[in-house]
């Protein structure tokens, strides 16, 4: 039997660079950063929040629900399994 890996992850621990300098960018700030596995979808998820710095522009530059601004950035993959 497989198991079913079917939710959404969330990264805990990497030490991949690919991953670990997301945190090096001035526009943004790096969210949550995981997996949703739909079998036998797999979508790779970054989370890129407003950065801090966006609190000192007059409010009419980024209006008033700005510090809810998100992106979702998914990456889609088809995967399975072979015994």
């Amino acid at each position: 039997p497989v198991a079913d890996l079917s939710g959404k992850w969330t990264l805990v621990y990497t030490d991949a660079p690919d991953i670990t300098t997301l945190e090096n960018t001035p526009t943004a700030k790096l969210g949550r950063v995981g997996q949703e596995c739909d079998p036998p979808f797999i979508k790779n998820v970054i989370e890129w929040k407003q950065p801090e710095w966006v609190a000192s522009l007059p409010p009419f530059l980024v209006g008033s629900e700005s510090n809810k601004a998100r992106i979702l950035q998914k990456v889609v993959t088809k995967g399975r399994v072979d015994p």
